[in-house]
């Protein structure tokens, strides 16, 4: 290590000394006060055979900032010549002759003096391609190197500033003050600004404190000048302002420039420069052309964003949001309303202040998903709804967007449970008797707990077959809640009104319609709303009050016998008005008092479309569980954890909030390395899902599985290391070239297992151990099957074979199975084909001849038993058992 060490020392010494034995021209860094400095110029390494007779330099800076006023301390004696006599402008040039005489040097040459006005650095550079230093033989000496100098300013002795002014579009103004300790004697200013002409234009210099102020524009850059008899400026004080229309479009700057000076008497003095910025975050809704948030009519400038400050002004419509819109500060005025659409979303990065109630802010809803909201301050009051769809006796499980949230209020209609885990049970809101009572698990009272879900059912319920309210007013401002499948009729003359499904019906005059699915809107007659008796509706169930902000602290339980189905399962919910993301590097606190598997931790959402838990583990490589379930938990969903010990407490924050466009356990595709399997079947309407996720640093565990509350929906899912997953880690192909797969039949059906995703893979088998049939798996190519109740779970094997490699060996052959009463029989090669069936003695029952590759389904009409099926084709034959029942 040593010797390495000193060989590294070794060869940097090296380098400079190679880098030094060069010809070296220098021009030094000079930090100094303004007024008159000298800045040192050196020839190095002029020795030798690089010995010099004549050179010329030239040398650029910033002449706004500089005034070159000659040559001083010369080391030789010669002809020089320097461009002071000019003006002293940048590019300086400096020339030496010696007639015949040739020096060499390894130093100082000169010093550059200069007049600097301060404030401001500037590079000195040399423009080497107009430098050359000539020989006795007046022959140029190659490769030289020239290093650049820097001339800046010592801390100053005082400050002039402008500001940053937060400001609407229109006439303001830049206030430019100045002061400080060695700005007691000021005679002369002079300041250079330069401003966007896209957002300003210049007006006058306005409310100066001192008589004799001149302004000039020239070329987009303003200079203002005084002179006069000494003033005290040791106290900041405001100078003047400087008077722009703005159009607020886009931020503003203002910027001082090198050339601007402070001077007491002939003294320049060490200054500082504030640049100032006109924010154009005061934007205000108008609401002039329609309730769209994304169209720039509706605004008093361009349409907002994150730096912008955005009032919600009353007007004569209410803005929507249907995008994903954000905004730096918003405040929502009283008498008017901001909703958030279900497929848009709302990032407020500092403070949101609503001044209209819970009516002011609503958080829309419908079956695909609910509007997110995302701010930074605030207590804010809100309305969220929940989308309950028309399927009566459908489980949902939920949680509350808000503080203190009455559950009787709007929630209670239905069946309405919280999870007992010490009791393993169910325990209803009615319950007020028996232990666990309500009080036991919901802390003595009757409103949501923040970040705790809970289980919730509605009936089907009817709306009355007519809802009027009479003749319509225009501008009366009658505000009523409707519901889907209604007939809107609105009077005919010529006025529009806005109709929000599911939400407030605002009668305001000049607003245009805007319908969702189930409205319908006609000229003529009075205004009213009927209801279709034939039809069922979905509810809007709403949480009203303050919303949700900050950390969450939820406790766990695990005190369930070991032997329970479901020790240790918790239900949580989302406790705030976004989506929360599981696997959130920041934001979650304490999920060492979960369960770990695989290396991370897994959650459980209820979907009651497919009749079963989707899951999700936060160690997974991609973003998407089973049946819907994903690392983003949707804005009022419950989740399941399982707890590690009890009282254990899971704490969350702000940090794990996000507008995922995951909501209602929608499914996005899956990634190469990732097979999922999805299984349905024809008896019923529920399915579930099974992941393979390859590519982890070991193979063990991934997300259990459970099992939900319909009995009737199959299971799929993986056996390893004495348990279940719908979710199972593995390392690689190579090293699981087989992999069981378990069934389960929720009812005797025939099914479907399907993929979704097979690009990975260079070739997978199905391997059917109940019925000994392999069928290679793709996406067009799904496997059908029929099954029982009572069938053996462990039925399949998949056999795989990655990219890269050989395939299988495996030929497709004639296949048959039965379900029930039928048989059915799939021909690969689409030839005629004989169909024998026979009993166990070899007696022929059944034969039949068919043609096609597409599945094939022949009535058996046999006594339930087990029977032998004989499949013979023009190249191919096979024989297959098969049970009927």
């Amino acid at each position: 290590m040593i010797r390495t060490i000193l060989l590294s020392v070794v060869a940097i010494l090296f380098y400079h000394l190679s880098l030094f034995a060069q010809p070296t021209i220098k021009v030094y860094d000079v930090t100094a006060s303004p007024g008159e400095i000298l800045v040192q110029l050196d020839m190095l390494n002029f020795t030798g055979s690089n010995t010099f007779s004549a050179f010329n330099l030239e040398i650029s800076f910033d002449d706004d900032l500089l005034v070159f006023t000659g040559i001083q301390n010369t080391s030789i004696a010669g002809t020089w010549f320097s461009n002071q006599l000019e003006g002293g402008a940048s590019p300086l040039v400096v020339s030496f002759t010696s007639f015949g005489s040739s020096y060499g040097m390894n130093g100082k040459l000169l010093d550059l003096r200069f007049t600097y006005y301060g404030g401001f650095n500037t590079p000195l550079i040399f423009n080497t391609q107009y430098c050359e230093v000539a020989n006795a033989n007046l022959e140029i000496i190659p490769n030289i190197i020239y290093i650049n100098g820097s001339v800046s300013q010592v801390a100053g002795v005082g400050t002039v500033s402008m500001e940053e002014v937060e400001s609407p579009a229109g006439n303001v103004l830049m206030p430019v003050s100045m002061g400080g300790a060695g700005f007691g004697s000021i005679t002369q200013t002079k300041l250079r600004v330069a401003f966007d002409k896209d957002n300003l234009s210049y007006q006058s210099i306005e409310n100066a404190v001192l008589p004799g102020f001149t302004a000039s524009v020239a070329n987009d850059i303003l200079t203002f000048e005084w002179t006069g008899s000494a003033q005290n400026f040791s106290a900041t004080t405001k100078v003047f302002d400087i008077a722009f229309n703005y159009t607020g479009t886009a931020n503003a700057a203002l910027e001082f420039l090198p050339g601007s000076f402070i001077k007491s008497g002939s003294s320049f003095l060490a200054t500082d420069y504030v640049n100032g910025l006109f924010i154009t975050n005061l934007t205000s809704w108008t609401g002039a052309v329609n309730s769209d948030w994304d169209n720039p009519g509706n605004w008093s400038g361009s349409v907002p964003g994150l730096d912008n400050k955005v009032v919600i002004a009353p007007s004569a419509n209410n803005p929507v949001i249907g995008v994903n819109a954000g905004v730096g500060e918003l405040l929502i005025e009283a008498g008017t309303a901001l909703s958030i659409a279900p497929n848009g979303s709302l990032t407020v990065s500092t403070s949101l202040q609503n001044n209209a109630g819970t009516n002011g802010l609503l958080i829309l809803s419908d079956a695909d998903a609910t509007g997110s909201l995302i701010y930074g301050s605030g207590n804010v009051s809100a309305t969220v709804q929940r989308f309950i769809g028309a399927d009566e006796g459908k489980w949902r499980q939920l949680s509350s967007p808000v503080l203190a949230q009455d559950i009787e209020d709007g929630f209670s209609g239905g069946s309405f449970f919280s999870w007992f885990e010490p009791a393993q049970s169910w325990v209803s809101l009615s319950n007020n008797i028996v232990w666990p009572t309500w009080d036991d698990v919901n802390n003595n009272h009757k409103n949501f707990i923040p970040g705790k879900g809970y289980l919730i059912t509605h009936p089907n319920a009817s709306i009355p077959e007519t809802n009027s309210i009479g003749i319509l007013v225009v501008g009366s401002g009658i505000s009523r809640t409707y519901y889907a499948n209604q007939t809107i009729t609105a009077a005919g003359n010529g006025n529009t009104v806005q109709v929000l499904d599911g939400g407030n019906l605002n009668l305001l005059a000049g607003q245009n319609i805007l319908l969702s699915d189930g409205f319908s809107v006609q000229a003529g007659g009075g205004f009213h709303a009927e209801i279709d008796p034939d039809t069922v509706f979905y509810t809007h169930p709403d949480f009203a009050g303050t919303l949700n902000h900050g950390p969450i602290n939820i406790y766990l339980n695990r005190k369930a016998h070991p032997d329970d189905a479901y020790e240790g399962f918790n239900l949580l919910g989302n406790p705030y008005p976004s989506s929360i993301d599981w696997k959130a590097l920041a934001g979650w606190s304490g999920r060492e008092n979960l369960e770990q598997n695989g290396g991370g931790y897994t959650i459980w959402v209820w979907n009651g479309e497919s009749g079963n838990f989707g899951s999700y583990n936060s160690a997974s490589l991609v973003d998407d569980g089973t049946n819907g379930a994903s690392r983003y938990v949707a804005p009022t969903q419950g989740y399941w954890v399982k707890a590690l010990t009890n009282q254990g407490v899971l704490g969350m924050s702000n940090a794990i909030r996000t507008h995922s466009m995951q909501e209602w356990l929608k499914t996005t595709p899956a990634l190469a390395d990732v097979l999922r399997l999805k299984v349905n079947g024809n008896s019923n309407a529920f399915s579930d899902e099974a992941i393979l996720e390859f590519g982890h640093e070991s193979s063990e565990g991934g997300a259990g599985k459970i099992y939900g509350m319909e009995t009737a929906a199959p299971a799929l899912y993986f056996p390893k290391d004495g348990a279940t997953f719908s979710i199972s880690f593995l390392a690689d192909i190579s090293g699981h070239p087989q992999v069981n797969l378990g069934f389960e039949a929720g009812a005797d059906a025939m099914y479907t297992l399907a993929i979704a995703n097979a690009d990975f893979f260079h070739d997978i088998i199905l391997e059917d151990l109940r019925d000994g049939r392999m069928q290679k798996l793709n996406l067009k190519t799904p496997y059908h099957f029929s099954a029982r109740t009572v069938d053996e779970p462990n039925r399949f094997v998949l056999h795989f074979k990655a990219l890269g490699t050989d395939p299988l060996e495996f030929s497709h052959e004639l296949t048959a199975w039965a379900y029930k009463q039928m048989l059915y029989v799939l021909n690969p090669g689409g030839n005629k084909t004989s169909v024998e069936v026979y009993n166990p003695a070899g007696m022929l029952l059944k034969t039949w001849e068919i043609n096609g590759e597409s599945l094939q389904r022949l009535q058996l009409d046999l006594p339930p038993g087990i029977y032998m099926v004989k499949l013979q084709g023009s190249n191919m034959a096979s024989n297959a058992k098969i049970l009927v029942y």
